[in-house]
């Protein structure tokens, strides 16, 4: 049976191994033949898509170039939180984020939405994991 999954990543790319299992989790199901509808990066997993962390080689990996692999090989949707983004001072409340200065600072494989777009891709998958 071929499982699609939806994703949530909580986690920033240095406070815990979470990001790094998300995403090794990730590619081993795409590698065993099943699918991953989206990926949501919500609270401090947004960090993972943010273009100006200075903290991408804790690991010795670079997470935001990794998940844009997978965006791209697999066309897996990744999507980032407007509202973690506003929070942590990212983008701000009022930006018009249909403009390209505006999103600079988030890496161009992600899409920024809103939490209604979570549970849709929850509802159109048959499988739910969270890191």
């Amino acid at each position: 049976m071929k499982y699609i999954y939806t994703v949530m990543v909580t986690s920033s790319i240095y406070s815990s191994q979470n990001s790094i299992s998300s995403f090794i989790f990730s590619r081993t199901v795409l590698n065993l033949g099943h699918s991953i509808y989206s990926v949501f990066f919500y609270g401090d997993g947004i960090f993972n898509g943010v273009t100006t962390s200075n903290m991408k080689n804790v690991h010795y990996i670079n997470i935001e170039e990794e998940w844009k692999k997978i965006h791209d090989l697999h066309n897996v949707k990744l999507y980032l939180c407007i509202n973690s983004l506003i929070q942590r001072g990212v983008v701000t409340k009022n930006a018009d984020l249909g403009k390209e200065k505006n999103k600079k600072n988030i890496s161009k494989a992600f899409s920024i939405v809103g939490f209604s777009r979570f549970l849709k891709s929850v509802k159109k998958s048959n499988r739910f994991m969270q890191f």
